[in-house]
């Protein structure tokens, strides 16, 4: 009886620790989940210039961590209470039981103490669920985690990208002032590096005012990246100077953490505008299509949308904060080249400076500037012969 009135009594003061094991696992995934997103996409949360918000999120998942742990305590705490006055009493419980026996005198004194340990052996067996609770809830919400994970590979296959080293040459001489603030953009004798130090690009000077739209033309991806993040201040290996607006928004890929549609539209801060309204401008309506729940539901936009919804979002983004300057990478490659001029034009009250390896988005800029890049014979190899570029030189700007 005792043995089974302790499992009863412990399954009823523990059992919310199943759900409190889950939670927790639960939670610190999520936190490691955004740990490494965080620091696997920390060069596109730069460009995106959001750093309050990560760090919002960040804080935000280590409190629901902490919170579970605090509740996982108090149920432990008077878990292990009755443990101890379970096992203090479970060696006078027998004596209690048995004790109106031996008055009667239906049995001996030498009769009662074998029959209480022969009680508290059989007790000590049965109280196995009593002592072994806790273990067996770590066991279970370790179980329901996995099987949960074994569900989701299934449907996702992921894979580590690989990367190459490259060799130390060529040194830049890091000497870089950045100046924000200004209504314009002045980049004068700018000198970008790999972080292995193999210079990309030198003496880089380019000009645009405000309310121009400007076209740079660089076959080079590695080198649009990298000059890229010069401007936005994100690079180390670099040299020269940059003056550049405060409000500037930079487009680079689609690395964006959960989120709802609302969210998306104004990450990384809340801006006042009409978000439908941006979506249908840009030929992304289909998104609120019987999806009004979308607007307020997280969700992993990289692996919802097409590369075309993906480029028309961003393009939304850009509409809905309406920034005073802008910066592209290679900007609505997957549109024809008329739909993408057309989008562009509606960039009213927004200068933009638009990198890109081909022409075909000039009608909707008012100057274009080319990089004619040159490679030394000795710095080509096959795996990195597009992306390494040692020295350039602009062209005469076209009006």
């Amino acid at each position: 009886v005792w043995p089974v009135f302790g499992a009863f009594a412990t399954n009823s003061l523990g059992k919310s620790l199943v759900p409190l094991s889950v939670a927790s696992q639960s939670a610190n995934a999520n936190f490691r989940s955004a740990l490494v997103h965080t620091y696997d996409k920390a060069d596109s949360l730069a460009l995106l210039q959001a750093g309050p918000e990560v760090e919002q999120t960040l804080r935000s998942h280590f409190e629901i961590m902490k919170r579970v742990a605090y509740a996982q305590l108090d149920v432990v705490k008077v878990l292990n209470f009755f443990k101890m006055l379970y096992e203090e009493y479970g060696t006078v419980v027998p004596l209690v039981l048995l004790s109106p026996a031996y008055f009667s005198g239906s049995i001996d004194l030498g009769t009662l103490m074998q029959l209480r340990m022969v009680v508290s052996r059989v007790s000590e067996s049965l109280t196995f669920p009593v002592n072994a609770y806790e273990q067996a809830v770590g066991w279970r919400a370790a179980a329901n985690r996995l099987a949960t994970l074994q569900a989701e590979a299934k449907k996702v296959s992921e894979g580590s990208p690989s990367r190459e080293t490259e060799t130390m040459e060529n040194q830049v001489d890091r000497k870089i002032e950045i100046i924000t603030g200004s209504k314009f953009l002045d980049a004068v004798n700018v000198s970008v590096a790999t972080a292995q130090g193999k210079v990309v690009l030198t003496d880089i000077n380019l000009q645009v005012e405000a309310g121009e739209r400007v076209l740079v033309v660089i076959p080079s991806p590695l080198a649009r990246n990298l000059l890229i993040r010069a401007i936005a201040g994100l690079l180390n290996e670099m040299s020269g100077h940059i003056q550049r607006p405060s409000d500037c928004m930079f487009l680079q890929g689609f690395d964006f953490p959960p989120l709802t549609l609302r969210g998306l539209l104004a990450y990384p801060n809340a801006v006042e505008g009409d978000l439908e309204i941006a979506l249908h401008m840009v030929g992304a309506s289909s998104l609120l299509e019987g999806q009004k729940a979308s607007l307020h539901e997280l969700i992993a936009w990289d692996r919802v949308l097409s590369r075309e919804q993906q480029e028309r979002v961003q393009l939304a983004r850009l509409l809905v904060r309406a920034p005073q300057f802008a910066v592209f990478d290679e900007p609505l490659e997957s549109l024809s080249n008329e739909e993408a001029c057309r989008l562009l034009s509606l960039l009213q009250n927004t200068s933009t400076l638009t990198f890109s390896s081909s022409r075909r988005l000039e009608s909707a800029h008012t100057r274009v500037v080319e990089v004619d890049v040159s490679l030394r014979s000795d710095d080509i190899r096959p795996e990195t012969s597009n992306d390494l570029t040692t020295a350039c030189s602009f062209s005469r700007p076209r009006k």
